[in-house]
């Protein structure tokens, strides 16, 4: 829960790269939050809907959501989002619930 307590900081703190992790702004955390609701709240028929919004975002945007599911890199997290089963993505829509994302 300690780690989902960070990422929800770090997700609306108005520094950039807070405590010098990644390289991403204040726009690239606002564009991470809508994405992670939009995952919340959409009714997405397939994994691929979210992977090609995913797509669209920034690079530190996806750095941003990358540190939120602890994928390596934002890259890493649109292929995970394109490789994911759609139980696997209701499981990522629980997770961003826990972390508070609505």
């Amino acid at each position: 829960m300690e780690k989902a307590a960070e990422l929800r900081k770090s997700l609306h703190s108005s520094d950039d790269s807070p405590n010098g992790v990644g390289d991403f702004t204040a726009e690239d955390r606002s564009a991470a939050r809508d994405f992670a609701t939009y995952l919340v709240e959409a009714n997405l028929a397939t994994p691929g809907e979210a992977a090609a919004k995913a797509q669209s975002l920034s690079a530190g945007a996806k750095t941003v959501l990358a540190g939120m599911t602890g994928t390596p890199t934002g890259d890493h997290f649109v292929a995970a989002l394109r490789r994911m089963s759609g139980d696997e993505l209701l499981g990522l829509r629980s997770s961003f619930r826990r972390m508070g994302i609505k």
